[in-house]
């Protein structure tokens, strides 16, 4: 049992599927600052109990800062203070603001909804009202600056114009609502569908018939930021994207955080549909706002359809773009191999002075370079466009370890690293499945184990996985740095490299992207893990002991183990 210091890096290769090499990873640029205002409106928007935004909103809106390299600074405070910033320009922008004329005034707004929300009233245990009539005299908490309560569209400008009288009691949240109506300090609240549909029953409180007020949430920023038309073009095209693409993380999320909503909606009684219909017919000014409502329908039915069109130009033009790089790869190839040919033969001549062989030595390593790089092109290619195939035979897994240490040793020792093997004696020896594309991930894990790691050990650990008799895990170790935790979510990205972005560190950064696809081919995966107590007590006589962030990978299939029994669908996740 041997100890590792705490900059250990893992990289896990579940079957035949071998996890990532450190010291690799990727991230955005740096980007534009935006000034985020949040706050606690559950399940769109708020803080979890360590104070990080969550929610639908705050989920959505890192996707779409990921896309367009945006760094994003959370400011927290209420909804009346946040609306006060956001017209001072102390914030860029608030994500959960309902659109209105009388808003557009004070702030800019994006094009695309987010979705469309309305006002409900929740009454006290006891008070049953059947029309805004029954609000007369009574007290109404909701929260304060809220477009359902302000506004020509909100609850006081509403019963106002039918001479209803309410005593308004303005909260910070619309908790704090709710909290009033428990507690018998208010008769009724008026809160969005969404929070009500998800909290009211952690109260005891009455859903009413009382619906209005239609708006489309989006999101605002200031008039005097001067960044502001670019953020809202990129928001609105991420928006578009999401909505046009069923599968995107925008349905995941509406999902995630809102299907508590969902279902709400699916009983509400039609005969409540025809009565509240009834009774916007009295109300002039949501008139209005349907006919505005209809048109950005229009509008955006028109902006799906043209996205459907350019949606299917741009596969076309990556079908193209595949074909392509697989025929130009393939042509490269050739006059590439004749030059390493040739540069061979040069090395070999004698009476050669020594900057002429430094500058054959030269010639040759950049050409064998640039052939690795048109391979993994080519191989990228292939990947792509579906081309690829696996050669499946038997062969004994430890002499092909072996082998491949054999070639990287060499370029170990010059750095003073050592390389071991520790293979589990209960492995059996023999395997069946893609050699050749085991060794080429193999091989890039244990060539960017020597390129970026310092003198050290690197192991090559052989293991079953526990309680999976048919699998193996096959983990690679340095002693490197680690890897940032805002790089690994871009880890196995093509052309991503991380840190050596802009170094002199070779590579193109598809080796890593390859190898994840070549171990999912063979039915497996490449994850990343990292030990956080910088325990190496991988192998002894007991089985594996991975670390914390080991527990959850993906496990791949053996095809061929004598002895081990072989199910239906073995495959485990």
């Amino acid at each position: 049992m041997k100890r590792i210091n705490c900059g250990i890096k893992r990289v896990l290769f579940v079957f035949m599927v071998i996890m990532v090499v450190p010291c690799i990873s990727s991230a955005a640029d740096t980007g534009r600052i935006i000034r985020v205002g949040i706050y606690e409106n559950p399940p769109k928007i708020y803080s979890d109990t360590q104070g990080t935004p969550a929610g639908f909103l705050p989920e959505l809106l890192r996707d779409i800062a990921r896309h367009h390299g945006w760094q994003l600074q959370w400011v927290h405070g209420d909804w009346a203070e946040l609306l006060g910033m956001l017209e001072n320009g102390r914030i860029d922008m608030i994500p959960d603001v309902a659109f209105s004329p009388e808003r557009m005034e004070r702030y800019l707004f994006n094009r695309e909804d987010i979705f469309i929300n309305w006002g409900v009233v929740y009454s006290r245990n006891r008070f049953h009202p059947q029309s805004f009539f029954d609000l007369n005299g009574k007290r109404i908490a909701g929260m304060k600056g809220d477009i359902h309560i302000e506004g020509k569209t909100g609850i006081v400008e509403l019963t106002r114009s039918f001479g209803i009288n309410i005593d308004l009691m303005e909260t910070d949240t619309y908790r704090e609502a709710f909290e009033l109506i428990s507690r018998g300090e208010a008769d009724a609240a008026v809160v969005n569908r969404i929070f009500g549909s998800t909290y009211e029953k952690e109260f005891d409180i009455n859903r009413t018939s009382l619906v209005f007020n239609p708006v489309s949430i989006r999101c605002a920023f200031p008039q005097t930021w001067d960044g502001a038309s670019q953020v809202i073009t990129e928001l609105d095209e991420s928006l578009a994207a999401y909505k046009n693409d069923k599968g995107s993380i925008y349905y995941t999320l509406l999902d995630t955080y809102l299907i508590r909503y969902i279902a709400h909606r699916s009983v509400i009684p039609f005969w409540l549909v025809i009565l509240l219909s009834g009774a916007l017919v009295f109300v002039l000014i949501l008139g209005i706002l349907m006919l505005r409502l209809h048109r950005e329908i229009h509008y955006r039915m028109k902006t799906e359809q043209e996205l459907r069109l350019a949606r299917d130009e741009a596969e076309q033009a990556n079908r193209a773009k595949t074909i392509f790089l697989a025929g130009m790869t393939h042509e490269l190839r050739t006059p590439m191999s004749a030059i390493l040919g040739y540069s061979e033969l040069l090395q070999r001549s004698r009476g050669l002075s020594q900057d002429q062989k430094r500058q054959i030595e030269t010639i040759n390593s950049s050409g064998l370079h640039l052939l690795n790089l048109i391979n993994e092109v080519l191989d990228m290619s292939r990947i792509e466009s579906g081309k690829i195939f696996l050669d499946k035979k038997d062969f004994n897994l430890q002499e092909t370890i072996k082998s491949c240490m054999d070639q990287i040793r060499p370029g170990a020792e010059k750095k003073n690293q050592s390389l071991t093997l520790l293979a589990d004696p209960g492995l059996p020896a023999d395997i069946n499945t893609d050699e050749l594309k085991i060794r080429q991930i193999l091989l890039n894990l244990l060539n960017n184990a020597v390129k970026y790691t310092g003198p050290g050990v690197i192991e090559i650990i052989c293991s079953r996985i526990q309680g999976k008799e048919n699998m193996i895990r096959i983990e690679v170790a340095d002693h490197g740095p680690g890897i940032p935790e805002i790089w690994r979510s871009s880890l196995f990205l093509p052309f991503e490299r991380g840190a050596y972005n802009n170094s002199s560190t070779p590579g193109a950064g598809l080796g890593l992207a390859l190898s994840r696809r070549y171990a999912r081919v063979m039915g497996g995966d490449l994850i990343h893990g990292e030990n956080p107590e910088g325990d190496a007590s991988l192998l002894s006589p007991s089985p594996v002991k991975p670390g914390k962030a080991m527990q959850e990978q993906h496990c791949c299939r053996q095809e061929k183990f004598p002895g081990l029994p072989r199910g239906k669908n073995p495959c485990l996740f």
